[in-house]
This record gives C-alpha cells, sequence and structure tokens, in this order.
C-alpha cells in the first residue's frame, strides 16, 4: 500500500480583522493552497523534483 495525500477543503482567505488576525488567515489559506496542489499525489510525485537538478520539490527542499 502506498502513501497518497489527502483531499483538503480551503477556507477562504480572509477580508477583514486587525493584523494579526489577517496574517493567520493569510498563512492558512496559502497553507491550504499548497495541501490543495497535492491532495491526491502519491509519496513518489511529492518527491519528484520539478526539473533536474533541482533540490526542490513539493514535499520539501533538499538543500546542500
Amino acid at each position: 500500500m502506498t502513501w497518497t495525500a489527502p483531499d483538503v477543503t480551503r477556507i477562504d482567505e480572509p477580508v477583514a480583522g486587525d493584523e494579526s488576525a489577517t496574517l493567520d488567515g493569510f498563512l492558512d489559506w496559502c497553507r491550504g493552497t499548497l495541501l490543495l496542489k497535492c491532495a491526491g499525489l502519491s509519496a513518489e510525485q511529492l518527491a519528484a523534483r520539478s526539473v533536474p537538478p533541482s533540490n526542490l520539490s513539493l514535499l520539501a527542499w533538499s538543500g546542500t
């Protein structure tokens, strides 16, 4: 059995609030966007590099 990223529901971006609440809301929205992009992908797909020899993948940056 292989691991697959779960489906997620992204919240709407915040439109009102103080600076702290707005920042927290946008960070949650950005995290949800990344999870939405990753939903349904296998561990191998998440670890695949975007363009060789890039160190960046959806799973992580493996910098040296």
